[in-house]
């Protein structure tokens, strides 16, 4: 298992609040889109390109994960168009909990530690949304198994730059409408 730190990326979906996930939801995620223009994003892909190839020298004979392509990273593509946006889609989990298969015991796994900009603990005062500036330190490890063989990122640890809300916005954009119902 490598540790790699990624560069500073946009979120574009997160589930990062130590306090989450609730009964809906069983792991920690984070997709950070990359501007692969950056020469610093394109060193880490050129990193994580690296792992794929001894993951598959070590893998030799074994098909690639289908799904996936067997790596966690993807091109963005435009939903509507259909075009790539030139940015990289990096997509990290950790599980909350999973079970040791040489007892067969649920292991329950912490949560992604949060830090600041200036590298200090950071705790959220809403639900990490969308648009929130962060870089990731992830844990890169190989796999095989009956979809084929593949390198996966769990995620460790999250450093938020400038961190933007789910649902931030307390005030209304919709007009009021007589006789509807009220609040009060």
């Amino acid at each position: 298992m490598n540790e790699i730190q990624t560069p500073i990326g946009i979120v574009k979906y997160a589930n990062l609040n130590p306090d989450r996930p609730s009964p809906d939801y069983d792991r920690w995620e984070c997709t950070l889109l990359l501007d692969k223009a950056k020469p610093e994003v394109q060193e880490f892909v050129g990193k994580i390109k690296e792992m794929f190839a001894e993951m598959q020298e070590k893998y030799k004979g074994t098909k690639v994960n289908s799904s996936n392509g067997g790596i966690f990273l993807s091109n963005e593509v435009d939903k509507e168009t259909g075009e790539e946006t030139g940015m990289i889609e990096l997509k990290s989990t950790l599980n909350c909990r999973y079970i040791n298969k040489s007892n067969n015991q649920i292991v329950e796994n912490k949560p992604p530690v949060l830090f600041d900009a200036s590298a200090l603990p950071f705790t959220p005062t809403g639900l990490i949304g969308r648009g929130t500036t962060a870089r990731l330190m992830l844990s890169v490890y190989d796999y095989t198994g009956n979809n084929g063989c593949g390198i996966s990122a769990r995620l460790k640890m999250a450093q938020i730059i400038n961190v933007e809300y789910y649902n931030s916005t307390t005030e209304s954009s919709f007009d009021a409408v007589e006789g509807g119902n009220t609040a009060v």
